[in-house]
């Protein structure tokens, strides 16, 4: 949970940074941003008062700086914190069979994981001067400074909100309806209600899981995928479901470059975000059962060594080893959890 809330936060100050250069791209950004707000019915026009202070573009600029530089870097430290704190306070997960009371204990020391963590934070900064020196970021002299009365064509999400934007080009063109004294602009809501139900329910996952499957234990065993028929299908799903519509953001760049027409694009990407989940869900399925049928082979007959003997009656036959003590409590314990949550 704590991880997809560092991803969420991370997204939000990146989309908060977007909109600071003041250019025709970030105005563009923003502008959408604001569209969608004022299509949300009944409080729409409070939300978008509240982010721009105002009619657009409004004080969006202070606004965006304060949140871009204090209160989203300030949540993230807090989340990191936490983390840190449940880390030194619990062992990394462990395999079965392994524990405080045990001589073998699985994961590093928390001297080589902070010592990790100092090097991946020096090679990112590095990264991120050599970037900074290098490479023109939303020169202004390419899209203009921003204007109200304007909008720059071909303008592009950020990479991380790609998947956003591929959403809104999905949904078919005019869909709205009368209702609550004005216009509710289907065409913007049904995407956004979607995205926000598919990143809730990848925060809130461990949560629904231990609801529907009624396991309230504590779980801080390393799992395998395959040990979970159903948690680690619906994953696959959702990444299928996630990676669809990031490819729908970049509909207009294959246009362009790949002469494929957006109509086709629309279509064709409608199908999968429909079809695509379903027949990962079920390939994912699949692939599970097939490796647990096989540790269950496994553990019955031990290991194929390779050795091929032949008996006094001519007959052939492959000699099997046993499984090692620590790897048969793994595969005692997957198939134990493959049978209770199958």
């Amino acid at each position: 949970m704590l991880l997809s809330l560092t991803f969420l936060l991370a997204l939000a100050g990146g989309w908060s940074g977007y909109g600071l250069p003041d250019d025709m791209l970030a105005g563009t950004g923003l502008r959408i941003a604001q569209s969608i707000l004022l299509g949300i019915p009944v409080v729409g026009t409070h939300a978008s008062f509240l982010l721009l202070g105002g009619e657009f573009p409004g004080q969006v600029i202070e606004r965006m700086y304060w949140l871009h530089i204090a209160v989203v870097p300030g949540l993230l430290l807090a989340v990191v914190a936490l983390r840190f704190r449940l880390a030194a306070r619990r062992l990394p997960a462990q395999f079965p069979g392994h524990g405080r009371s045990e001589q073998k204990i699985v994961g590093l020391p928390l001297a080589a994981v902070a010592l990790r963590a100092l090097g991946l934070f020096v090679v990112t900064t590095g990264v991120l001067v050599l970037l900074g020196g290098t490479v023109a970021i939303n020169p202004l002299w390419k899209y203009g400074p921003s204007s109200t009365g304007h909008a720059s064509a071909g303008s592009q999400p950020d990479w991380y909100t790609g998947f956003l934007d591929g959403a809104l080009r999905l949904v078919p063109s005019g869909w709205e309806v009368s209702a609550l004294g004005g216009t509710v602009p289907l065409g913007v809501l049904v995407p956004q209600v979607v995205v926000g139900a598919f990143l809730a329910t990848v925060v809130l996952w461990p949560f629904l899981e231990a609801r529907a499957t009624r396991d309230r234990r504590e779980h801080h065993l390393l799992d395998r995928p395959r040990e979970h028929p159903v948690r680690t299908p619906l994953g696959v799903a959702g990444i299928v479901f996630f990676l669809i519509l990031w490819g729908a953001g970049a509909t207009d760049l294959v246009a362009t470059q790949l002469s494929i027409a957006f109509e086709h694009q629309v279509l064709a990407l409608r199908s999968l975000l429909v079809l695509g989940p379903l027949v990962a869900f079920q390939v994912a399925r699949w692939v599970c059962v097939g490796l647990v049928a096989h540790e269950r082979e496994v553990a019955a007959h031990g290991f194929e060594t390779g050795r091929i003997v032949r008996a006094p009656d001519g007959a052939y036959s492959e000699i099997h080893a046993p499984l090692d003590a620590d790897h048969r409590v793994v595969v005692e314990h997957e198939l134990i959890e493959h049978d209770r949550v199958a």
